[in-house]
């Protein structure tokens, strides 16, 4: 079925599960909003914790499903996109499959960096993450589950005002218009990845990512985020700068070195706050702050995403990295405290402010 993109995926999913209040989702703290929010409406969530380096192992997804009332699903993230790690996704699938749940694997950050888990039930990407334009999500399911329990749109083979036969599954919620170019251009993207060939994909964005962080980490003042610099990772590194705020940081690497990164929570409050080790306390206060239109102090991390990258890319990141984590701006930068971010004076760019 063909969506805007992987949360929207989830939502038709939830939505055609028929999912009620007794029914018990198996999730983690370290998915992205997109695979957390969905379940809490319909379901109740049942949580595996992480670490304080953001990963679990597959014995403690399985003492979540072994728990009662069983489980009618494990939602899970194939690889985050704030720490780069990718869970023993076949080990836990396969534990999940002896105890006959289902499992829904929330490919979006794998889905450019490795080939997507094929035992999966129910998985999920977004076209964007693989360099085909915005607007192309996938979700893909059993036919007959998918035929079963569809809450159509407006997608029908046949129909009387008081009788329809509804069209192929894969077209039931796809209301109106189908996205056929999105379609295409997700279709053109696999084929270039899939031409490229996946192990020298993989070859070149280990050594990126390594590369990338294992950099980062030996910066004075740097605090990488999440499992050690030489765990195998996609290529996407999150950090905190002693002293200096991230959004500061993601500004002044824009602005100075052409460099986009991006900051904050990055939609995954709950394990960002496992990283950062922050207390209950700690999030009442910011959230209370941000609740009066102060989001100045909110906490948050600065994430450097990879792909298909050189070395010199990288190198780049990691000089400014090192001259950002050394000293002051070299202008005054302006903090909008309504929004947090940081902006140089408009005067450092005058076509902008012309």
């Amino acid at each position: 079925m063909f969506c805007r993109n992987a949360t929207e995926a989830i939502r038709h999913l939830a939505g055609q599960l028929r999912l009620g209040a007794d029914d018990i989702v198996v999730t983690t703290v370290a998915e992205h909003h997109a695979n957390l929010l969905p379940w809490s409406r319909p379901a109740r969530c049942r949580y595996i914790e992480c670490g304080s380096d953001g990963t679990f192992y597959t014995s403690d997804v399985a003492a979540a499903l072994d728990q009662w009332p069983r489980p009618a699903l494990l939602a899970i993230t194939a690889a985050s996109g704030i720490t780069g790690w990718m869970p023993p996704l076949q080990d836990i699938v396969d534990a999940a499959h002896h105890r006959g749940v289902p499992v829904l694997a929330d490919a979006a950050q794998l889905a450019p960096h490795r080939q997507l888990p094929a035992d999966a039930d129910f998985l999920v990407w977004s076209g964007h993450k693989m360099y085909a334009p915005f607007g192309a999500g996938v979700l893909v399911g059993p036919r007959q589950a998918l035929a079963e329990n569809g809450q159509p749109g407006a997608a029908a083979s046949l129909s009387e005002p008081e009788e329809a036969i509804w069209a192929d599954p894969a077209q039931l919620g796809a209301g109106g218009s189908p996205n056929v170019i999105g379609a295409v251009a997700l279709n053109a993207a696999i084929d270039t990845l899939s031409d490229l060939s996946w192990p020298a994909i993989n070859a070149h964005e280990r050594h990126i990512a390594t590369s990338m962080r294992r950099g980062l980490a030996a910066i004075p003042g740097v605090r990488l985020l999440g499992p050690g610099a030489d765990t195998d990772t996609i290529p996407v590194a999150t950090f905190t700068v002693a002293g200096v705020p991230h959004a500061l940081v993601a500004a002044r690497l824009a602005a100075e070195y052409a460099i986009g990164v991006g900051h904050c929570q990055f939609g995954a409050d709950a394990y960002l706050t496992r990283l950062l080790g922050l207390t209950s306390e700690d999030v009442r206060r910011h959230r209370d702050q941000a609740r009066r239109g102060d989001r100045r102090a909110v906490p948050g991390a600065v994430r450097a995403s990879a792909g298909i990258n050189t070395t010199d890319d990288v190198q780049r990141l990691l000089a400014a990295v090192t001259r950002v984590a050394a000293g002051n701006p070299p202008v005054p930068y302006h903090q909008d405290p309504s929004t947090g971010a940081f902006f140089p004076p408009a005067s450092t760019f005058p076509e902008r402010a012309a």
